[in-house]
Parts: structure tokens; sequence; C-alpha cells
């Protein structure tokens, strides 16, 4: 007789927590490397919110297609580069970068937050989700990662031009940085 395991909680209940999304909202996902978060992210916000994908990878729509259809999750994708959202000014309550700066050099990284900030409505958040230490059993029989600095993504955040910024946290082998975008005048 076979027997059934109960799937145990989400790999991704820590950073759909840090996102904050509330049900309603407009979020946007700068990568689709993750595509199971982003259909995660859609279950809070539900029907009356909205959540994409902007990536331009070349297997993001298979990945965002197959979340899709798994989660049942209304998600849609753009294919866009990071640094060239195809998206109004202030469209977006919450723009999350999910690890598009770690390998990207200095200047790309302030480009990617730029766009993030532009397509942010005013006052608006942006959560940036990056590789952090490995933790636990993980960090002893890992080899290392590279890894950027929470002060690092600050920096590059306050110097695209957001108001106010914090690390939320380093856990789970990621670190969550927040952002404030500016409020209009």
């Amino acid at each position: 007789m076979l027997k059934v395991l109960r799937e145990g909680p989400s790999p991704h209940r820590m950073a759909v927590a840090m996102v904050g999304a509330r049900r309603g909202d407009r979020v946007l996902v700068v990568g689709a490397g993750d595509a199971a978060f982003a259909t995660e992210l859609a279950q809070v916000t539900g029907l009356t919110g909205e959540v994409r994908v902007a990536d331009d990878a070349p297997d993001a729509a298979a990945m965002i297609e197959a979340a899709v259809r798994k989660s049942g999750s209304l998600v849609e994708l753009d294919a866009a580069p990071a640094t060239a959202l195809p998206f109004d000014p202030g469209a977006f309550d919450v723009v999350v970068i999910n690890r598009k700066f770690g390998g990207a050099p200095d200047a790309e990284r302030l480009r990617i937050a730029g766009e993030a900030i532009r397509i942010a409505k005013p006052g608006g958040r942006i959560v940036v989700i990056e590789t952090g230490p490995a933790t636990g059993l993980l960090a002893r029989f890992s080899k290392p990662r590279e890894v950027l600095a929470p002060d690092l993504i600050q920096r590059v955040l306050t110097d695209a031009g957001c108001r106010a910024t914090r690390v939320l946290a380093e856990a789970g082998g990621a670190t969550y940085v927040e952002a404030l975008t500016a409020r209009s005048t």
C-alpha cells in the first residue's frame, strides 16, 4: 500500500511574508527564476489584485506557464529586461526585484532599481530578494556562494532615489531588503 505524504509548508512562505502584499495590490516581480513564488503572491493579492512577472529570459514563459498550471493562480508574464520595463510610471503598489542584482555590475543594478522606482506608485514599496548566506546544514556541506551584502543593496536603492531602506531579514538562505519610493508632492 502506498503511503501518501502530506505536503509541508511552502518554501516561499518567508518570501511572500517579506513582500507584504495585500489583497487588491498590484505587484510586479522582476525575474521569473522562481515562478512558483509569483503564483503564491497571486494567491495573496486575489482576484482584485494583479501579479505580473517581467523577464526576458528565453525560458521565462515556460516557467510561468508551468507554475500557473500547477497552482491555478493568475500571473501574467511580460517579456522585458529588468532595465527597460514596459509599464507606466506609478503602476504598481509593490515591485519585487527577485535575484537580479547578484550577477549584475553596479551600473546595471542602479538601472534596475531606477526602473523599479519609476513604475512603483508614489510611496510604494520595493523589495529586493537576493541570495543570502547559507544556513544550517547547507552551510556545512555546500560550496561558498557569492552573496551581496545588505548594505550594498541598500546603497544601490538609495542612490537610485529611494527615500528609505531597511534590511527586513537574512533567513533561509536569502536576504530581504525593503525600500520606499518618494511620496508625490
